[in-house]
């Protein structure tokens, strides 16, 4: 790797005009002495830029810092294995502290948050800090003492995905408490629309689902569980089927991609 940084440095300042950009060989060469000084210590590195802990709020609010955990702690908390830090029950447990010039590591929190749980941390890059402080203890109070009421990760990026929509296409949007805890919504600014971010487990297909002046906009299968019931709900939602409700919500038209309409043909518009 270190072989590797000159090349890349070059390059760097090749494209960007001869610009000075820092030493990476000597930026390189400082992280490896915090690795083998911690290491040495009792303390391991947690990989901040790991997928698994990079979404975790104690690595956003102290990155780039190196982060670690006590080799002591992954002996009693995780049975010695570090592995098992990916496991949400053990990161709960896990204090995380950062390195100090002089004297001993800062501890700044633990590995997992509740809001990490929920994955209401996931989405806070998309919405304001007052937004955040308002929505999180509302998503988070309803797996205080069951995780297992949290949605599955599948819901979460649905949600990621709506949001991500929305910002690509410039659409303003406030997000705010729904009727139920565990409940948030984002209502689309100049609109009646709203859109259905978190809930339950048990009730995370309504994640995506729409509103428009009351009125619910959701899918439904061809298939009556009861004879003169009404259609059941379709709840196994991709984020691209998700996506294209709301599109059809705010007015435009939908391409039907099954395989009895053809190529792309239309099945209407609101």
């Amino acid at each position: 790797m270190k072989d590797l940084l000159p090349v890349i440095q070059d390059k760097l300042a090749e494209r960007l005009d001869g610009f000075t950009i820092p030493n990476l060989s000597n930026f390189y060469n400082e992280q490896v002495k915090v690795f083998q000084n911690y290491i040495v210590s009792n303390m391991l590195p947690i990989p901040i830029y790991d997928g698994r802990f990079a979404r975790n709020e104690i690595v956003k609010l102290n990155a780039p810092q190196q982060l670690f955990v006590k080799v002591d702690d992954v002996d009693d908390i995780a049975n010695g294995i570090p592995s098992n830090l990916r496991d949400a029950q053990v990161m709960q447990q896990m204090d995380v502290f950062i390195p100090r010039e002089y004297g001993e590591p800062l501890e700044v929190g633990k590995l997992a948050t509740l809001s990490d749980i929920s994955g209401i941390s996931q989405l806070s890059k998309y919405m304001s800090q007052d937004e955040y402080k308002s929505v999180k203890d509302w998503v988070n109070m309803i797996g205080e003492n069951d995780s297992n009421q949290y949605m599955t990760q599948k819901a979460v990026d649905r949600a990621i995905a709506i949001l991500e929509y929305l910002n690509d296409q410039g659409t303003s949007y406030v997000i705010e408490r729904d009727l139920n805890p565990g409940q948030i919504r984002a209502r689309l600014t100049g609109t009646n629309l709203q859109v259905r971010l978190t809930d339950s487990r048990e009730n995370e297909h309504y994640v995506g689902r729409v509103t428009d002046r009351g009125a619910a906009i959701y899918y439904t299968t061809d298939y009556q569980s009861a004879p003169k019931g009404p259609m059941d709900e379709y709840k196994d939602i991709t984020n691209t089927e998700a996506i294209r409700l709301l599109r059809y919500a705010q007015g435009y038209a939908i391409a039907d991609f099954s395989s009895e309409a053809g190529d792309k043909a239309p099945v209407g518009n609101s």
